[in-house]
């Protein structure tokens, strides 16, 4: 009984952890802000909530200020179209390098968050597209096997 207790603690601990990893105040720690309405309380999450000479309320760890937008410039988000040119070896290790950077405990900048965030669904992306590209390829070859194999007698 005692093990199983342990073996509880452990668990609750390793999720008390988790969750206060996932605090808003964790993120406000790291550099990041919240950003909100302030006359509805909203928070802003697309840029086409904002418009310029609009007040935001800009929240941070230790403490909150207004401001105004003064002006605005959209992300566009890239898509290649391309075929796969990498191995999935080289794309997944460098998708696991993305998200090592990103579980730091020293996270970069917000831009440069962002870019990394990008670049790992682009990779993670990829990767899906050399196991589907594999995954057809076994298939068809395993249907041509199976037309070419000789009749059972």
């Amino acid at each position: 009984m005692t093990a199983q207790l342990q073996n509880l603690e452990l668990r609750l601990e390793k999720e008390s952890a988790h969750l206060k990893a996932l605090s808003p105040m964790a993120v406000l720690a790291r550099g990041y802000a919240i950003i909100s309405d302030p006359s509805t309380g909203k928070v802003v999450k697309h840029i086409a909530q904002i418009e310029p000479t609009l007040p935001i309320r800009v929240q941070i760890l230790d403490g909150t200020f207004y401001a105004e937008v003064t002006d605005i410039k959209e992300r566009t988000i890239m898509t290649k179209t391309d075929p796969p040119t990498q191995s999935f070896e080289s794309s997944f290790a460098q998708l696991q390098d993305v998200i090592s950077k990103l579980e730091n405990a020293d996270l970069p900048p917000l831009e440069e968050a962002i870019k990394l965030y990008e670049e790992g669904k682009r990779l993670s992306k990829l990767c899906a597209q050399i196991l589907e590209s594999a995954r057809l390829r076994v298939s068809t070859l395993s249907e041509t096997e199976l037309n070419e194999s000789p009749p059972a007698d």
